[in-house]
């Protein structure tokens, strides 16, 4: 006999419905968890490209910056705080942290053999050196060039180097040679010899006729010829006298020679314009050997914003300062980037001319952010790493420095 329980059997089949109906829930959900798999995936996919996007862009951004050699004529040893080769390096280095260069500074150690022997040592060394700016080596223009020519490293001058024949005479032709950045002495010097006659008629209370001198830097740089063209311009517009005009070796001694021959021969003068740093020492301290007062008995400039200048025209002894030399080096960086990152480099070299500053009590008082070192290294040069219209790089513009 066979026993039936109805109820228990019943029971199962509702349960074994209840679980078939979770098989077809979980065979439903199979598509959707399907789905979620192949989401994932792609999510993992996305994740990879982004995770190797980032790598790349990260590579691209850590390129080694250029290496760019400066090399100036003093050693190390003799660089001073605030002179004028002090405060070439300082704004050199501030413009080369703004622009991403690896800057090396090299001396001549006050020598032509040195500049050639530290021009071949850092030519052979490790890493390669990939452009150069060459501070104010007139002389030694056509040896320099050789040697840059033969390494196939693009070279830019500070100084203009009145050598076209010497460069004329290498049988090589200069195919990396970009030219030179030239201060516009001419310019600075006419509008000094207007500077100082006005202050002349104001200090001394007189609208007389001058008479005027001035002494140059050396005599075989293009630089005394532009200064001597300059202020002969500068006294003809305000009528004065320019007596005489000589040149001096860029010696204190031989400044203070040629201002008491000046002094000796013109009685009556009362205008010097003096042509650079060793001229403006030489006279500053000849006249009151002499029984002279700077600025009163003379009236005259002085060249480069060495702290010694400030002083003396804060204290009326200088009537004017030419300054701003020491900031076309960073203009010399600017253009040795903008050519190693041209597609196509200027096949002929180029002669860029700089403005000079003219400095007078007044300005000092606007505290301009380009003469104090202190904050250049707050200055954000990155505005020439950008395109600029037209020529705006080339023409290196200084008033479109900002602080940081």
């Amino acid at each position: 006999m066979q026993l039936r329980f109805p109820r228990l059997e019943f029971f199962f089949h509702r349960m074994e419905l209840h679980f078939h109906s979770v098989e077809l829930f979980f065979h439903s959900m199979e598509p959707f968890f399907h789905s979620m798999e192949l989401f994932f995936h792609s999510m993992e996919l996305r994740f990879r490209r982004a995770l190797l996007l980032a790598l790349f862009c990260l590579a691209a951004g850590t390129v080694p910056a250029q290496r760019i050699g400066l090399l100036v004529e003093p050693p190390a040893a003799k660089i001073q705080e605030g002179d004028a080769w002090h405060r070439t390096i300082t704004f050199a280095k501030a413009a080369a942290a703004g622009l991403d260069i690896d800057l090396e500074i090299l001396h001549a150690n006050g020598t032509q053999a040195g500049a050639l022997k530290a021009l071949h040592q850092r030519i052979a060394d490790e890493p390669p050196m990939k452009a150069l700016l060459l501070w104010d080596f007139q002389e030694m223009a056509a040896p320099m060039a050789l040697v840059c020519e033969a390494a196939n490293l693009p070279y830019l001058f500070f100084g203009d180097p009145p050598h076209e024949d010497a460069f004329r005479s290498i049988n090589p032709p200069l195919k990396y040679r970009l030219g030179a950045v030239r201060p516009n002495w001419d310019e600075a010097a006419r509008e000094t010899l207007m500077l100082l006659t006005a202050e002349a008629r104001t200090r001394l209370s007189a609208n007389e006729t001058f008479e005027a001198v001035g002494i140059g830097t050396r005599r075989d740089g293009t630089v005394y010829a532009l200064q001597k063209r300059g202020a002969e311009e500068g006294a003809q517009q305000t009528g004065s006298s320019l007596r005489q005009f000589v040149y001096c070796n860029e010696g204190v001694d031989d400044a203070r020679r040629k201002v008491a021959g000046l002094l000796y021969r013109y009685p009556h003068v009362r205008l010097l314009f003096t042509g650079d740093a060793a001229v403006t020492e030489g006279v500053l301290k000849e006249l009151p050997e002499r029984g002279q007062r700077p600025g009163a008995d003379l009236i005259l400039n002085g060249v480069g914003a060495t702290p010694a200048n400030i002083a003396a025209l804060q204290e009326g002894r200088l009537a004017v300062c030419i300054a701003g030399e020491e900031l076309s080096a960073g203009w010399g960086l600017v253009l040795l980037q903008e050519h190693l990152q041209a597609p196509e480099p200027a096949p002929q070299p180029v002669l860029h001319i700089y403005p000079l500053k003219l400095l007078t009590e007044a300005i000092l008082m606007q505290r301009d952010l380009l003469l104090d070192p202190l904050r250049w290294e707050a200055l954000d040069f990155s505005v020439f790493t950008e395109p600029a219209p037209d020529d705006d790089i080339s023409r290196f513009d200084p008033a479109r420095l900002r602080l940081r």
